[in-house]
């Protein structure tokens, strides 16, 4: 089974990816690891 690999944008630029790997289909939840790209933390990233 081949996985596919989600890509999130910031200004045209790549910021994590994810494989999103389990889902809560009733709750509308996706799931998954992200691995972020030349971010040191996501907390910084997300607190403004």
């Amino acid at each position: 089974m081949t996985k596919k690999i989600y890509e999130i944008l910031l200004e045209n630029s790549k910021i994590w990816a994810t494989k999103l790997e389990n889902a809560g289909t009733p709750t509308g939840v996706v799931i998954g690891q992200i691995n972020f790209i030349n971010i040191t933390s996501g907390y910084e990233l997300f607190k403004n």
